[in-house]
């Protein structure tokens, strides 16, 4: 209370000092009274040109989903690409070019309350401030109606460390990569997470992803009781026809049921399609068709791919070359699994179809489309490299880099 009682005294004093008597009119010949402030005038603390700025592509040109804040402060990147650009289009995608035309910029959502502040656009490029402290948060570029034209992941946290993983291939192995050799550097942590210790819990769980998705879900958000929360599209009972790509991209925050699209319970995706053969052609959003066992050793990085520049989601293969070198890939007595040395995945969980209740469970997913029935996706779990689920979930994901 004395705490209080002083900081309104002073405000009281101060006020009352600025208000004591009116200011005299400025006179430019008269130095003794006050002089208006010159915008121009490099001196003055308040032009906005002086303002430090950390252009995010500046030492890295390269786009992308997500963006690694390491201190507070004010940054920009560039706010004209979607994704990865050009470099990140397939094929099977409708969307032919990436360049978009936004005119505002927004937060969509943050899981710490005053991490992002001071959002705008300006000449293409999206000015943000980041304050201090660990949080994740997703910022938006839209047209004047405020139609979100794509988004980005910030990821306010220390740099996330790498694991190096040597693999090799034997010549006469019957397969694509037969012979191949090199080393994948994968992060220490899931996307998102603030922490490489599993013992920290929450803070190593990371985003959730529904398969395929650039934009993430927090833990944080779930409770549609609390402001800012995600939101829900779609029923269990409907075909959620309006589940499509361009409706995910231009609602960032809202989890889109997922649409049962055959017999199997687990055939349910957030993109709508009408039956098994319709989730063909979105089988490369994260850039691994994986058609009936074929794989790469690095697949091409997609602009729906939620890595930062120079990551890409961690291949199915990866996961594969993991357990069947040794990996003993039994589940720790908490429930984690150490998929290789230095690389340990928590027991966090995953969001079921219908956004409920987070089911407890040890899973990541893979950037692979399933082989066989092809309308599934690949997620590593405790003693599996090759279990195939519906993409309507959400897991974590762990970035590996690009070569």
């Amino acid at each position: 209370m004395k705490k209080s009682f002083l900081i309104l005294s002073v405000a009281f004093a101060i006020f009352a000092i600025s208000c004591s008597e009116d200011p005299k009119p400025a006179d430019p010949d008269d130095p003794g009274t006050e002089q208006p402030e010159d915008p121009d005038d490099p001196d003055n603390p308040d032009d906005p040109a002086d303002e430090e700025v950390t252009d995010l592509n500046a030492s890295n040109p390269e786009t992308a989903n997500c963006y690694i804040i390491s201190k507070g402060g004010r940054y920009c990147f560039n706010a004209t690409v979607m994704g990865n650009g050009n470099d990140g289009l397939m094929e099977s995608f409708d969307t032919k070019t990436t360049a978009i035309e936004p005119t505002k910029a927004v937060l969509v959502w943050e899981d710490t309350g005053g991490l992002i502040t001071d959002v705008e656009l300006v000449d293409g490029k999206l000015y943000f401030t980041c304050g201090r402290g660990d949080g994740n948060a997703v910022v938006a570029a839209t047209d004047d109606a405020g139609t979100v034209l794509w988004s980005w992941h910030i990821w306010s946290s220390v740099e996330p460390g790498t694991v190096a993983v040597n693999y090799s291939y034997p010549a006469d192995e019957e397969s694509e990569y037969a012979g191949e050799e090199g080393t994948w550097e994968v992060m220490d942590r899931n996307l998102g997470a603030f922490s490489n210790d599993v013992t920290d819990m929450e803070n190593s769980y990371g985003l959730y992803y529904q398969w395929g998705r650039k934009d993430p879900f927090s833990l944080f958000l779930l409770d549609q009781s609390l402001p800012g929360c995600h939101q829900v599209a779609g029923s269990a009972d409907e075909n959620n026809g309006q589940n499509t790509i361009e409706y995910s991209i231009a609602n960032p925050s809202t989890w889109l049921i997922g649409y049962q699209y055959g017999a199997d319970a687990d055939q349910r995706s957030w993109v709508y399609s009408a039956d098994v053969e319709g989730q063909y052609k979105f089988n490369e959003l994260w850039g691994n068709n994986c058609t009936y066992g074929y794989h790469e050793t690095y697949p091409q990085k997609t602009i729906y791919d939620p890595c930062p520049a120079g990551y890409r989601i961690a291949t199915h293969l990866f996961y594969m070359y993991c357990k069947d070198s040794g990996g003993n890939w039994a589940s720790t007595p908490e429930g984690d699994l150490t998929i290789y040395e230095g690389l340990t995945i928590p027991k966090a969980g995953f969001i079921d179809y219908s956004m409920g209740a987070v089911t407890t469970d040890t899973s990541v997913w893979t950037d692979s489309a399933a082989w066989g029935g092809n309308d599934k996706s690949f997620r590593v779990l405790p003693g599996d490299s090759n279990d195939q689920t519906g993409r309507g979930r959400a897991f974590p994901v762990r970035c590996m880099k690009v070569k």
